[in-house]
């Protein structure tokens, strides 16, 4: 039987289960738009005081989806590059109108990663 941990930041959630598949998704509610264009949906990132133990020991893809660049998108994706030493692929998709494709390349790559095989695409 698989058990299932989730670790939940206020707009994104990785997934993990502990035995079976090694696949982790970060997922994010859709946009909900009201009078504000540009909602704010993650308020704040409050980095954990340990490393969860699945993402330091079985991530292996992360996709994040409409990706802003906002400072808390930003240090989120960093902390999970820093930590996971298993993860081969981190694809990052942008909000097409809100990130220009060569700053989140630039900001992204230069972070430090704990995996050296990991792979970043960018879409």
């Amino acid at each position: 039987m698989n058990s299932r941990r989730s670790i939940t930041t206020p707009r994104n959630q990785v997934t993990h289960t502990v035995r079976g598949l090694h696949r982790q998704t970060l997922k994010q509610p859709s946009r909900t738009i009201l009078k504000n264009p540009r909602p704010r949906l993650m308020n704040e990132w409050n980095q954990p005081n340990t490393v969860p133990e699945c993402l330091f020991s079985s991530l292996q893809r992360l996709s994040w989806s409409e990706y802003t660049g906002e400072p808390q998108e930003r240090d989120t994706v960093v902390y999970i590059l820093k930590h996971a030493l298993h993860l081969k692929t981190a694809t990052i998709k942008s909000s097409e109108l809100e990130v220009p494709k060569f700053e989140m390349l630039k900001e992204l790559s230069l972070s430090s990663r704990a995996s050296a095989a990991c792979q970043l695409i960018f879409e």
